[in-house]
Protein backbone atom coordinates (compact mmCIF):
# COMPACT_ATOMS: atom_id res chain seq x y z
CA UNK A 1 0.00 0.00 0.00
CA UNK A 2 2.07 3.03 -1.53
CA UNK A 3 0.70 6.37 0.33
CA UNK A 4 -0.47 9.12 -1.73
CA UNK A 5 2.59 11.49 -0.47
CA UNK A 6 5.14 8.83 -1.90
CA UNK A 7 3.30 9.36 -5.09
CA UNK A 8 3.06 13.10 -5.28
CA UNK A 9 6.74 13.28 -4.22
CA UNK A 10 7.71 10.73 -7.07
CA UNK A 11 5.37 12.67 -9.89
CA UNK A 12 7.00 15.89 -8.28
CA UNK A 13 11.00 14.17 -9.58
CA UNK A 14 9.02 13.80 -12.86
CA UNK A 15 8.41 9.76 -12.45
CA UNK A 16 5.22 9.12 -14.83
CA UNK A 17 3.88 6.07 -16.53
CA UNK A 18 5.38 2.56 -16.17
CA UNK A 19 8.41 4.27 -13.98
CA UNK A 20 5.91 5.63 -11.51
CA UNK A 21 4.25 1.93 -11.28
CA UNK A 22 7.87 0.40 -11.25
CA UNK A 23 8.96 3.26 -8.50
CA UNK A 24 5.95 2.18 -6.29
CA UNK A 25 6.14 -1.37 -6.75
CA UNK A 26 9.61 -1.64 -5.73
CA UNK A 27 9.06 0.55 -2.58
CA UNK A 28 5.93 -2.02 -1.80
CA UNK A 29 8.60 -4.74 -2.17
CA UNK A 30 11.41 -3.05 0.37
CA UNK A 31 8.44 -2.21 2.84
CA UNK A 32 7.63 -6.15 3.09
CA UNK A 33 11.19 -7.03 4.06
CA UNK A 34 11.17 -4.82 6.88
CA UNK A 35 12.97 -1.70 4.44
CA UNK A 36 13.41 1.44 4.90
CA UNK A 37 11.28 3.72 2.53
CA UNK A 38 10.17 7.23 3.54
CA UNK A 39 6.76 9.06 2.73
CA UNK A 40 8.71 10.83 -0.19
CA UNK A 41 9.93 7.95 -1.73
CA UNK A 42 13.86 8.04 -0.54
CA UNK A 43 15.24 4.29 0.42
CA UNK A 44 17.46 4.20 3.43
CA UNK A 45 19.76 1.29 1.94
CA UNK A 46 23.21 -0.40 2.78
CA UNK A 47 26.67 -0.60 1.32
CA UNK A 48 29.15 -3.41 2.13
CA UNK A 49 32.96 -1.90 0.85
CA UNK A 50 36.46 -1.89 2.52
CA UNK A 51 37.27 0.64 5.15
CA UNK A 52 38.71 2.38 2.71
CA UNK A 53 36.26 3.16 0.68
CA UNK A 54 33.64 3.66 3.37
CA UNK A 55 35.21 6.64 4.56
CA UNK A 56 36.30 8.39 1.01
CA UNK A 57 32.32 7.54 0.61
CA UNK A 58 31.49 9.43 3.65
CA UNK A 59 34.00 12.38 3.20
CA UNK A 60 33.02 12.87 -1.17
CA UNK A 61 29.71 12.34 -0.58
CA UNK A 62 29.64 10.02 -3.61
CA UNK A 63 30.36 6.62 -5.31
CA UNK A 64 32.22 5.23 -7.90
CA UNK A 65 30.86 2.49 -9.58
CA UNK A 66 32.97 -0.70 -10.85
CA UNK A 67 30.52 -2.13 -12.71
CA UNK A 68 28.12 -0.66 -14.81
CA UNK A 69 25.87 -0.32 -11.62
CA UNK A 70 26.14 0.17 -7.74
CA UNK A 71 24.99 -2.46 -5.37
CA UNK A 72 22.89 -2.11 -2.02
CA UNK A 73 20.98 -4.35 0.52
CA UNK A 74 17.98 -3.62 2.75
CA UNK A 75 19.90 -4.93 6.08
CA UNK A 76 23.36 -3.97 6.86
CA UNK A 77 24.03 -7.36 7.83
CA UNK A 78 22.91 -10.80 6.41
CA UNK A 79 23.55 -12.14 2.80
CA UNK A 80 25.51 -8.29 2.51
CA UNK A 81 28.03 -9.00 4.44
CA UNK A 82 30.08 -11.00 1.80
CA UNK A 83 31.08 -7.86 -0.21
CA UNK A 84 33.18 -5.78 2.59
CA UNK A 85 33.87 -5.42 6.57
CA UNK A 86 32.59 -1.70 6.40
CA UNK A 87 29.09 -0.77 5.98
CA UNK A 88 27.99 2.62 4.30
CA UNK A 89 24.03 3.95 5.05
CA UNK A 90 22.86 5.86 2.00
CA UNK A 91 19.65 7.29 1.03
CA UNK A 92 18.72 7.01 -2.23
CA UNK A 93 15.67 7.78 -4.32
CA UNK A 94 13.41 4.60 -5.19
CA UNK A 95 13.18 5.34 -8.49
CA UNK A 96 16.84 5.24 -9.01
CA UNK A 97 16.97 1.44 -8.17
CA UNK A 98 16.19 -1.77 -9.48
CA UNK A 99 15.62 -5.12 -7.61
CA UNK A 100 18.53 -7.51 -7.93
CA UNK A 101 17.74 -10.48 -5.93
CA UNK A 102 15.91 -11.48 -3.47
CA UNK A 103 16.87 -13.32 0.18
CA UNK A 104 14.56 -14.70 2.74
CA UNK A 105 14.71 -11.68 4.97
CA UNK A 106 16.05 -9.17 2.81
CA UNK A 107 16.35 -7.59 -1.08
CA UNK A 108 19.69 -6.58 -2.83
CA UNK A 109 19.27 -3.84 -5.07
CA UNK A 110 21.03 -2.44 -8.43
CA UNK A 111 21.32 1.68 -8.83
CA UNK A 112 22.07 1.79 -13.02
CA UNK A 113 24.96 4.31 -13.22
CA UNK A 114 25.25 3.41 -17.63
CA UNK A 115 29.09 3.27 -17.27
CA UNK A 116 32.09 1.92 -15.09
CA UNK A 117 33.66 4.11 -13.53
CA UNK A 118 31.59 6.75 -13.11
CA UNK A 119 31.01 8.96 -10.00
CA UNK A 120 27.52 8.84 -8.34
CA UNK A 121 26.47 11.85 -6.00
CA UNK A 122 25.05 10.10 -2.80
CA UNK A 123 23.76 10.97 0.53
CA UNK A 124 25.96 8.86 2.73
CA UNK A 125 26.86 7.99 6.04
CA UNK A 126 29.07 5.81 8.22
CA UNK A 127 27.98 2.73 10.30
CA UNK A 128 30.16 0.60 13.02
CA UNK A 129 30.95 -2.67 12.02
CA UNK A 130 30.78 -3.73 15.57
CA UNK A 131 26.83 -2.65 15.60
CA UNK A 132 26.00 -4.66 12.75
CA UNK A 133 27.91 -7.87 12.20
CA UNK A 134 25.76 -10.83 12.41
CA UNK A 135 28.21 -12.54 14.82
CA UNK A 136 28.18 -9.65 17.13
CA UNK A 137 24.86 -7.78 16.71
CA UNK A 138 22.84 -10.00 19.44
CA UNK A 139 25.54 -9.54 21.95
CA UNK A 140 24.89 -5.69 22.01
CA UNK A 141 21.13 -6.38 22.28
CA UNK A 142 21.62 -8.85 24.72
CA UNK A 143 24.75 -7.76 27.21
CA UNK A 144 25.75 -10.04 29.43
CA UNK A 145 25.13 -8.71 33.37
CA UNK A 146 27.25 -11.28 35.46
CA UNK A 147 29.85 -8.78 36.29
CA UNK A 148 27.19 -6.45 38.00
CA UNK A 149 26.02 -9.82 40.15
CA UNK A 150 23.06 -10.61 38.65
CA UNK A 151 24.98 -13.81 37.95
CA UNK A 152 25.76 -16.06 34.81
CA UNK A 153 22.93 -16.97 31.91
CA UNK A 154 21.79 -13.14 32.90
CA UNK A 155 20.79 -10.90 30.13
CA UNK A 156 19.71 -7.49 29.71
CA UNK A 157 17.30 -7.23 26.75
CA UNK A 158 17.57 -3.96 24.72
CA UNK A 159 13.88 -1.84 25.13
CA UNK A 160 13.28 -2.15 21.60
CA UNK A 161 13.69 -5.57 21.61
CA UNK A 162 11.35 -6.81 24.77
CA UNK A 163 8.56 -7.48 22.22
CA UNK A 164 10.54 -9.87 20.91
CA UNK A 165 12.01 -11.51 23.52
CA UNK A 166 8.40 -11.97 25.03
CA UNK A 167 7.49 -13.41 21.59
CA UNK A 168 10.54 -15.77 22.03
CA UNK A 169 9.49 -17.02 25.10
CA UNK A 170 5.98 -18.17 24.01
CA UNK A 171 7.73 -20.66 21.23
CA UNK A 172 9.00 -23.95 23.07
CA UNK A 173 11.40 -24.14 20.04
CA UNK A 174 13.47 -21.87 17.99
CA UNK A 175 11.79 -23.46 14.57
CA UNK A 176 8.37 -22.54 15.95
CA UNK A 177 9.58 -18.84 17.02
CA UNK A 178 11.43 -18.68 13.54
CA UNK A 179 8.21 -19.30 11.83
CA UNK A 180 5.52 -17.25 13.53
CA UNK A 181 8.87 -14.27 12.52
CA UNK A 182 9.47 -14.55 8.92
CA UNK A 183 5.68 -15.89 8.29
CA UNK A 184 3.23 -14.16 10.60
CA UNK A 185 5.54 -11.03 11.14
CA UNK A 186 5.23 -11.20 14.64
CA UNK A 187 8.06 -9.00 15.35
CA UNK A 188 7.35 -7.97 18.76
CA UNK A 189 6.33 -4.03 18.06
CA UNK A 190 2.78 -3.51 17.60
CA UNK A 191 0.62 -0.35 16.55
CA UNK A 192 -2.92 0.20 16.56
CA UNK A 193 -3.59 3.82 14.17
CA UNK A 194 -6.22 5.94 15.77
CA UNK A 195 -8.18 9.59 15.61
CA UNK A 196 -7.77 9.50 19.21
CA UNK A 197 -4.22 10.86 21.26
CA UNK A 198 -5.53 9.77 24.00
CA UNK A 199 -6.55 5.92 22.99
CA UNK A 200 -7.11 3.01 25.04
CA UNK A 201 -8.51 -0.30 24.69
CA UNK A 202 -12.06 -0.14 25.38
CA UNK A 203 -13.76 -3.86 25.80
CA UNK A 204 -16.97 -1.85 24.60
CA UNK A 205 -15.66 -1.17 20.98
CA UNK A 206 -13.98 -3.40 18.54
CA UNK A 207 -13.17 -3.50 14.99
CA UNK A 208 -15.84 -3.34 11.36
CA UNK A 209 -14.90 -6.23 8.40
CA UNK A 210 -14.78 -4.02 5.99
CA UNK A 211 -13.88 -6.10 3.24
CA UNK A 212 -16.41 -6.68 0.68
CA UNK A 213 -17.72 -10.38 1.57
CA UNK A 214 -18.28 -9.03 4.91
CA UNK A 215 -21.81 -7.24 6.41
CA UNK A 216 -19.37 -4.22 8.34
CA UNK A 217 -20.57 -5.06 11.67
CA UNK A 218 -18.36 -4.54 15.23
CA UNK A 219 -16.43 -7.27 16.51
CA UNK A 220 -17.15 -6.24 20.49
CA UNK A 221 -13.91 -6.62 22.56
CA UNK A 222 -11.65 -7.28 19.79
CA UNK A 223 -8.56 -5.23 18.53
CA UNK A 224 -6.60 -4.91 15.28
CA UNK A 225 -3.23 -4.56 15.28
CA UNK A 226 -0.49 -4.70 12.78
CA UNK A 227 3.70 -5.23 12.85
CA UNK A 228 3.89 -3.51 9.45
CA UNK A 229 3.53 -0.11 10.55
CA UNK A 230 4.14 1.78 7.74
CA UNK A 231 1.54 -0.54 5.35
CA UNK A 232 -1.54 0.80 7.11
CA UNK A 233 -0.05 4.67 7.28
CA UNK A 234 -2.41 5.73 4.58
CA UNK A 235 -5.33 4.12 5.47
CA UNK A 236 -7.68 6.13 6.76
CA UNK A 237 -10.81 8.90 4.97
CA UNK A 238 -9.18 10.14 1.82
CA UNK A 239 -6.28 7.79 1.93
CA UNK A 240 -4.17 10.43 4.74
CA UNK A 241 -4.04 8.13 7.56
CA UNK A 242 -4.99 8.54 10.65
CA UNK A 243 -2.81 11.37 12.79
CA UNK A 244 -2.14 8.94 16.11
CA UNK A 245 -0.04 5.60 16.05
CA UNK A 246 -0.89 3.91 19.52
CA UNK A 247 2.17 0.93 20.33
CA UNK A 248 0.79 -1.96 21.91
CA UNK A 249 2.40 -4.12 24.15
CA UNK A 250 1.63 -7.71 23.31
CA UNK A 251 3.78 -9.75 26.15
CA UNK A 252 1.63 -11.22 28.19
CA UNK A 253 -1.01 -12.14 25.59
CA UNK A 254 -1.29 -15.79 24.72
CA UNK A 255 0.35 -16.47 20.79
CA UNK A 256 -2.96 -18.06 20.19
CA UNK A 257 -4.90 -14.86 21.24
CA UNK A 258 -3.56 -12.71 18.10
CA UNK A 259 -3.13 -14.10 14.72
CA UNK A 260 -2.98 -12.96 10.95
CA UNK A 261 -5.87 -12.38 9.24
CA UNK A 262 -6.51 -12.20 5.35
CA UNK A 263 -9.19 -9.57 4.30
CA UNK A 264 -7.07 -8.24 1.03
CA UNK A 265 -5.68 -5.42 3.14
CA UNK A 266 -2.37 -6.80 4.18
CA UNK A 267 -0.65 -7.43 7.58
CA UNK A 268 -3.01 -7.02 10.11
CA UNK A 269 -3.64 -8.94 13.55
CA UNK A 270 -7.21 -9.99 14.80
CA UNK A 271 -6.35 -9.97 18.64
CA UNK A 272 -9.64 -12.21 20.07
CA UNK A 273 -8.74 -10.95 23.47
CA UNK A 274 -7.37 -7.95 24.11
CA UNK A 275 -7.46 -7.80 27.66
CA UNK A 276 -3.64 -8.52 28.71
CA UNK A 277 -2.46 -6.06 25.78
CA UNK A 278 -1.66 -2.94 27.12
CA UNK A 279 -0.85 0.73 25.36
CA UNK A 280 2.22 1.80 26.07
CA UNK A 281 2.70 5.34 24.32
CA UNK A 282 0.61 7.05 21.62
CA UNK A 283 2.68 8.87 19.16
CA UNK A 284 1.51 11.81 16.31
CA UNK A 285 2.77 10.54 13.04
CA UNK A 286 6.37 11.92 12.37
CA UNK A 287 7.34 10.41 15.72
CA UNK A 288 5.85 7.27 15.57
CA UNK A 289 7.67 7.12 12.42
CA UNK A 290 10.83 7.48 14.20
CA UNK A 291 10.01 4.50 16.96
CA UNK A 292 9.13 2.40 14.48
CA UNK A 293 11.99 2.95 12.01
CA UNK A 294 14.67 2.78 14.88
CA UNK A 295 13.07 -0.83 16.11
CA UNK A 296 12.93 -2.08 13.14
CA UNK A 297 16.69 -1.68 12.35
CA UNK A 298 17.17 -3.61 16.18
CA UNK A 299 15.63 -6.69 14.94
CA UNK A 300 17.93 -9.74 14.19
CA UNK A 301 18.83 -10.03 10.68
CA UNK A 302 19.63 -13.43 9.50
CA UNK A 303 18.30 -16.69 10.79
CA UNK A 304 21.73 -17.25 12.32
CA UNK A 305 21.40 -13.97 14.28
CA UNK A 306 17.23 -14.85 15.29
CA UNK A 307 18.63 -17.97 16.89
CA UNK A 308 21.17 -16.84 19.15
CA UNK A 309 19.09 -14.07 20.07
CA UNK A 310 16.18 -17.05 20.63
CA UNK A 311 18.60 -18.84 23.10
CA UNK A 312 19.85 -16.12 24.71
CA UNK A 313 16.55 -14.91 25.71
CA UNK A 314 15.38 -18.45 26.98
CA UNK A 315 18.68 -18.93 28.97
CA UNK A 316 17.16 -15.80 31.10
CA UNK A 317 16.77 -12.29 30.47
CA UNK A 318 16.40 -9.22 33.07
CA UNK A 319 14.28 -5.78 31.95
CA UNK A 320 17.17 -2.67 31.81
CA UNK A 321 17.52 -0.74 35.14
Amino acid sequence: MTSSNMETALKRRGVRGDDLLNATDLANALKEKNGIVSDDGIATLYHRTTPENAKAIVKEQRMTSKEDGLFFGTRPAGSIEGYGEAVVRVEIPVEKLQLDDEFPQEYHVRMPTGAIGKKIPVRASAMSVDKVSSTKVVLSYLKSTAEDNHGPGTYKVSKALQGLAAEAMKYDTFDEFEKAFLVEIKHGTYWHWTDDPNFTIDKEKGPRDMSSLSTGKMTKGALMITSDFRYWSTYGPGEKGRPYAALIDMSDVPKEAYYQVKRGFGNEFYVSDPSRARVTAVYPRARAFQVDSERKKMLPQSSEELEMFYNKVREGTKKPQ
